[in-house]
């Protein structure tokens, strides 16, 4: 009796090592997303984005995410738009299962660069801590995300993702 408990305690071993391997590695993605930006006369912004990152194991990764909005500023300068470019590195941890919640912690860069119409206004680089909250949902190889993230002190992001595992 020994020897069987021994054998399938063994075998689940094997067989749970083998699983979480498959949950390394890489993944990309593709996110869309609405900024809501706390600045008087510039209205909230849409974007889209990539992602990619590295899967440590199935809780933990290092993710790079890219994204780019348009916000209407016409509240300061009649017809004039900027575009929110921002850039991001993260430490992010997931709960186990197929429906999972996400948190993530990094720095990012964002460049504000007005378009023609705001021709009198310098372009903006800042660079700081962000973080988000989220839910997800794993569906084989993909997965697809909610989360809130907070870009910086005035703009916050409500994003979906859709990533794949490779």
């Amino acid at each position: 009796m020994k020897i069987i408990t021994g054998a399938f305690l063994l075998t689940l071993g094997l067989a749970t090592s083998a699983w979480a391997e498959t949950e390394t590695g890489l993944y990309i993605g593709l996110t869309a997303g609405s900024d809501k930006v706390d600045i008087q006369g510039i209205d909230n912004a849409s974007g889209a984005g990539l992602m990619a990152g590295w899967r440590f194991n199935q809780n933990f990764a290092l993710e790079f995410a890219g994204h780019a909005s348009d916000a209407d500023a016409g509240g300061i300068l009649p017809g004039c738009v900027f575009e929110i470019d921002t850039v991001a590195l993260y430490l992010a941890a997931r709960s186990s299962g197929q429906f999972y919640a996400k948190g993530r912690v990094g720095v990012l860069s964002e460049t504000i660069t007005p378009r023609d119409t705001c021709a009198f206004t310098p372009e903006q680089t800042e660079s700081g801590l962000s973080a988000g909250l989220g839910a997800g949902i794993r569906l084989g190889k993909a997965a697809l995300e909610l989360e809130y993230t907070m870009v910086e002190a005035d703009v916050n992001r409500l994003s979906l993702s859709v990533l794949y595992n490779f």
